[in-house]
């Protein structure tokens, strides 16, 4: 009788009739191509986001320089409220709101009138005062001031 020397022999050898073995790791949810031909799942459902007016697509092609020209020359304030309104999503202005409101809050109580002339002393004891409240996303809080502060003195407009 012969002795075993290790694992390799305490295993049957593999036969053609067996099953592959398994790759281990995270197997794919689809195979195949990326692209398929049927429609997308939020077809049937009725989202008000994407149906709203305001919301347009914009059909591929280049722009034109006479148009900008045009527009920028007819109405530079008109050109500023149409970036304005389509920088931000609809359902942002709330948050958006608050964190204007929680500025101010804070900025009153550490002594400062005028919550959105953002001066460094100003910054760094409302943005000291969040840290040490624990909030996690104070930078959030001074992009909106830094917003308001830009929309009230308007540096970059010219005359």
């Amino acid at each position: 009788m012969k002795r075993s020397v290790g694992p390799t022999y305490w295993q049957r050898p593999a036969t053609a009739h067996d099953e592959p073995k398994k790759p281990k790791g995270f197997r794919p949810l689809a195979e195949g191509p990326v692209i398929s031909s049927r429609a997308p799942i939020a077809d049937g459902i009725d989202n008000k986001a994407e149906k709203s007016e305001d919301r347009q697509v914009k059909p591929y092609g280049r722009g034109s320089l006479e148009l900008a020209v045009q527009a920028a020359s007819s109405g530079p304030r008109e050109c500023m409220e149409h970036i304005a309104k389509r920088a931000r999503a609809a359902n942002s202005h709330g948050p958006t709101l608050s964190r204007e409101r929680t500025w101010e809050s804070v900025a009153k109580a550490a002594g400062y009138d005028r919550a959105f002339d953002l001066v460094p002393d100003l910054i760094y004891s409302v943005m000291g005062a969040l840290d040490k409240a624990g909030y996690r996303s104070a930078e959030l809080y001074l992009e909106v001031a830094k917003q308001i502060t830009s929309k009230k003195g308007n540096p970059g407009q010219h005359s």
